[in-house]
């Protein structure tokens, strides 16, 4: 168990430290604050736009907290810096910036504004349903976010092995390894099809299996985001040292090894990094952390 916990840390990072919240919060507030949100808010707008928001706020919000530390102290992040020797110009970051707004804000709002007016008969039934649910326990949403975890583990690695497949990386996964050395807003620089194939799709695995309750689906994506955005950081922080960082880091630079987030799948099919990996791995451990 100690074993576990020291290689897959974000389980504390994330996991753990809204685990607390959650289990101070307690169920009958849950149960009260889910009550009120029903008599305020269509079925619709909770089973798609509650997990929409929780979505893009947690990007932006990971953004905002990333640039407000690069200008604070920005000596102390540049020597946190992954890969020291790539820096993103101005121009690479303003593109950056333009396809996240696209891809984190105006494409999914119009998508959630159409279903909405469209209102199809099978997602309108799906969707009272799921929110009629009794409201989870906060044990239980903590059991269900490690399930999701491991779903978008195994679905992400299958997803983004066959983006890497010549078919489809020229066409569409080449766009998000223009950056060699990835920053936060390179987590959604991507092509409208990966997003969905690569992104939507694997996250949404472990909810659509579980069925689960919108609040559950609120907590394993905001955090899921923050995640992906932290991994695309291009820093090794003091407070986020797991793996998954210098994983992803590694995969934008040499192209192709690492394909997973947390190393599982990569170990057991055999695509994990080599030694130049564990040389890259070592070199920034040793001159970031010491």
């Amino acid at each position: 168990q100690d074993r576990f916990w020291g290689r897959h840390p974000q389980f504390q990072a994330v996991g753990m430290s809204s685990a607390m919240a959650l289990a101070n919060t307690g169920q009958p507030t849950l149960e009260a604050v889910w009550e009120k949100l029903r008599q305020r808010f269509d079925s619709l707008d909770l089973y798609l736009g509650a997990p929409l928001v929780a979505t893009v706020g947690s990007f932006w919000g990971t953004c905002g907290f990333v640039f407000a530390l690069e200008k604070l102290f920005p000596g102390w992040v540049k020597s946190l810096k992954i890969q020291p020797g790539i820096m993103v110009t101005r121009r690479e970051f303003m593109k950056a910036l333009k396809v996240a707004v696209l891809n984190q804000f105006i494409l999914p709002v119009a998508a959630f504004l159409a279903l909405r007016k469209l209102r199809p008969k099978k997602l309108v039934a799906e969707a009272e349903a799921i929110v009629a649910k009794p409201v989870p326990s906060p044990l239980r949403i903590l059991g269900e976010y490690l399930f999701h975890y491991s779903m978008w583990e195994i679905g992400f690695y299958c997803t983004h092995r066959l983006l890497h497949t010549p078919r489809f990386y020229k066409r569409i996964h080449k766009m998000h390894h223009e950056f060699k050395a990835p920053i936060v807003l390179s987590a959604v620089y991507a092509h409208p099809v990966e997003l969905v194939l690569g992104n939507l799709l694997p996250g949404q695995l472990g909810p659509q299996l579980l069925r689960s309750h919108p609040l559950s689906t609120c907590f394993w994506a905001s955090s899921g985001m923050m995640m992906t955005s932290m991994v695309h950081s291009g820093y090794l922080w003091p407070f986020w040292r797991h793996e998954s960082i210098l994983l992803h880091d590694y995969h934008h630079n040499a192209f192709y090894p690492n394909l997973g987030s947390m190393g599982v799948m990569d170990k057991l099919l055999g695509t994990i990094g080599g030694s130049e990996y564990t040389e890259f791995k070592g070199d920034a451990r040793r001159r970031i952390l010491g």
